[in-house]
């Protein structure tokens, strides 16, 4: 099984392809130490009636639920600007997909991948990630494949070879805070204005 591919990605696809991958790393050590922070001083206002805590809790609402988003957003922006400083990734890029991994070729150069380097891949409905480490990885969208056959046999390839890249791990805990903040954002939100 193999499948070829030529084209260039275009800006929102490489855009595209920054958010999917900051999509799916969310749940940051910082965004859990804000959801603590924001849970505990919300129920130490609740539980004692510290009308001023509970206002800082309550401007906390909208710091947190920025800083949840605020890694697809800078995701997004370092992408804008590695497009424009980055001609390699504005340029043609082709290769091919089979059994022995991944061989690329752009204006830099030449790669060919075993599968034992591909740690992982990402997906959604147009886009293909696979990943080499952490925050290095291929992005392959469905629009460079010749056909819909081709990209249905990348898809069995990367299926067979390789597994889901995981996202950071979601501890229990986690979700406990996470639980916690939102019933102490409430109680504070009934306590202030009821």
């Amino acid at each position: 099984m193999k499948a070829e591919f030529k084209g260039r990605l275009t800006r929102n696809e490489f855009m595209g392809a920054a958010t999917l991958h900051a999509r799916q790393n969310r749940t940051t050590t910082l965004a859990q130490a804000s959801i603590a922070v924001f849970g505990t001083i919300t129920l130490a206002a609740v539980a004692l009636n510290y009308d001023e805590y509970m206002v800082l809790a309550i401007v906390l609402i909208p710091f947190w639920v920025i800083l949840w988003n605020a890694r697809s957003i800078f995701a997004r922006l370092q992408a804008s600007a590695q497009w424009q400083r980055q001609p390699v990734v504005r340029g043609i890029i082709e290769g091919k997909i089979d059994d022995t991994g991944l061989t690329i070729k752009t204006s830099a150069g030449q790669s060919k991948i075993p599968w034992s380097k591909i740690l992982g891949f990402r997906a959604n409905s147009r886009t293909l990630l696979l990943y080499h480490e952490q925050h290095v990885y291929n992005v392959l969208p469905q629009r460079i494949f010749a056909s819909d056959k081709a990209w249905e046999n990348v898809q069995a390839l990367v299926l067979k070879y390789t597994q889901l890249w995981p996202s950071p791990a979601t501890g229990r805990a986690f979700w406990i805070l996470a639980g916690v903040s939102l019933i102490g954002g409430l109680a504070a939100w009934l306590t202030i204005f009821i």
